[in-house]
């Protein structure tokens, strides 16, 4: 997303209110097969233009609530029913039991309500995803970058110590840049080689030996990856770039904005410049010129 979210919907279709709102709105998500799908218009807008068509939107795991026809969760607010919601979502399936409960074995839903200006909606993974081809740990020599949505870094952690036993920050000390892989968010980071792991348990299992720590591994991950020589390393869908804009800048990475010498995209598979604008709780390409 490039923009401030725009003012609540004017009308509804759905409601999102709750976790259960949310799975059947994922379940029942739809294949965009054209332009005259309202989907179009809100990928053109997450991602800064049209996009090639058809797109299947269980594939995405992030949503803009801001930018769909959802009911309010603020009573005084509920805007009155749409006349039109053809097409936002498929035909309710009256035996969808079974489907719920796989979908609660595969995703945990995120309102990111709270703690960004964009009201956003995350399917996490549970699982490491089939497309990757995942099993237990994986070397990613190129490919493709990754769709991720970054948070502002939580309060610092007093056992996150380097070597000389100096408190170990984003962007400096070695503590790499944190990231989550979310399709939908329509913002891109190119990772470069990297080793990806299904599971923290591996990760620590792998990790651990060559690091000399008992303790706060997580902390470590980006020196790990420097050590096997790699520039990032992925558990699921956490994603821990280690270059040295990440590892060695000047000044600890403070906002939902990833170091400006980190390069960031925009676009239909992220072929669009991006430039990130503080402020708004969560990674976007706002200071971008159109």
């Amino acid at each position: 997303r490039d923009e401030a979210a725009p003012p609540s919907a004017s009308c509804s279709c759905f409601s999102l209110c709750s976790e259960a709102d949310a799975r059947r709105f994922h379940l029942r998500l739809p294949v965009a097969e054209s332009a005259a799908s309202p989907w179009a218009a809100y990928l053109g807008n997450v991602y800064g233009g049209a996009v090639p068509l058809p797109v299947d939107l269980k594939r995405l795991a992030l949503f803009y609530v801001s930018l769909l026809p959802a009911d309010s969760c603020i009573e005084e607010q509920k805007p009155p029913p749409c006349r039109d919601c053809a097409g936002w979502l498929e035909a309710e399936d009256p035996v969808r039991v079974y489907d719920e409960w796989q979908h609660e074995q595969a995703f945990v839903a995120h309102s990111l309500y709270p703690r960004t200006r964009m009201q956003m909606l995350w399917f996490e993974p549970m699982q490491a995803t089939m497309q990757t081809g995942w099993f237990a740990s994986a070397s990613r020599r190129g490919g493709p970058p990754l769709e991720v949505i970054r948070l502002p870094p939580m309060p610092a952690r007093t056992d996150c110590l380097d070597g000389d036993g100096a408190q170990m920050l984003e962007g400096v000390r070695g503590a790499g840049c944190w990231f989550y892989e979310a399709a939908g968010s329509g913002v891109f980071v190119q990772p470069g080689p990297r080793q990806a792991y299904s599971s923290r348990v591996m990760a620590y299992r792998e990790m651990r030996p060559g690091l000399g720590v008992s303790q706060a591994v997580d902390c470590h991950f980006a020196n790990a990856a420097r050590r096997g020589g790699w520039h990032a390393v992925q558990i699921k869908s956490e994603l821990v770039i280690a270059n040295d804009a990440c590892m060695h800048g000047a000044h600890a990475v403070s906002g939902a904005c990833p170091p400006p010498s980190l390069p960031i995209s925009s676009g239909w598979q992220g072929g669009a410049p991006c430039r990130c604008a503080d402020g708004f709780g969560t990674i976007n390409c706002a200071a971008s010129a159109r």
